[in-house]
Order: structure tokens, then sequence, then C-alpha cells
């Protein structure tokens, strides 16, 4: 789970990791934050970043969306826990 975060070489400048930067630190939270970096020959270096977690809220992706132009992230989900071992057998009687 996470949040992922699309930058363009092309479309964007060199002052745009300073702006990120600042965005993220305002949403302290625990889900991980990862960039997806598009160079200009078409290659994507995929990142992962340490410093920053968030808390994902509809405000940090409108202000990401404001900031990189919409579909700037996407939201990554884990697969469901199984909460115990236990299966469970439907009962086909009838009193």
């Amino acid at each position: 789970a996470g949040i992922r975060i699309h930058v363009h070489q092309g479309k964007h400048d060199q002052e745009l990791l300073p702006r990120l930067n600042e965005v993220l630190r305002g949403y302290p939270g625990r889900m991980p934050v990862s960039v997806s970096l598009e160079m200009n020959s078409g290659e994507i270096v995929q990142l992962a970043t340490h410093r920053h977690k968030v808390s994902i809220t509809p405000e940090l992706r409108g202000r990401l969306d404001d900031l990189l132009g919409e579909n700037s992230h996407s939201l990554l989900v884990s697969p469901p826990k199984a909460t115990s071992g236990k299966s469970y057998k439907r009962s086909n009687q009838e009193n």
C-alpha cells in the first residue's frame, strides 16, 4: 500500500522536487511514497523514498494534481490479509 507519484522529465522543471518535498511534508503519515520518473528517452526510473511517509487524503491528492497535473499519482494497494487460518463450512442441515 502507498502512493506512487508520476513525474515526466519533459513536463516538469528542476524546481519540481523541492515543491514536491514541501507538499509531502505537509501530510505526515504511515503510507510509503514511491516516484516513477519518466525520462525524455522513454526510460522509466522507479525511486522509493525513505524520507517521506504520508497520510493519503483527498487534499494531498488534489495538491499533487495541482502541482503535477491530473493522473499524476496512483494508489498502491496490498491484497487483503487472512484474519485467521480457520475455514468455515456451510451447513446444509434442515431443522
